[in-house]
């Protein structure tokens, strides 16, 4: 994959090369590249939380009945990706 990013200045300098993982929401999150007196962020985005919730409404639609360790892996899903 190739992206271009626009690097940032930072106050503090980073004596290795860290990446971390900042801002993370429920489709979304940056990936900060970090070195010496410098930031690159690359934004990253899914549609997963709009597929799986697309998928549990069917379910829900259908008036099948859910297996109870479906429904117990789709609350905590439901509740860290409806929080803003």
């Amino acid at each position: 994959m190739r992206l271009t990013a626009k690097p940032e200045p930072i106050p503090v300098t980073i004596e290795a090369f860290s990446i971390e993982l900042a801002d993370v929401k429920g489709a979304s999150a940056t990936l900060n590249f970090l070195w010496d007196k410098m930031r690159v962020p690359v934004k990253l985005t899914t549609d997963d939380v709009e597929q799986v919730s697309k998928q549990l409404d069917a379910v829900v639609s259908a008036m099948t009945p859910l297996n109870p360790r479906t429904a117990y892996q789709a609350a905590p899903f439901t509740m860290t990706t409806t929080r803003t």
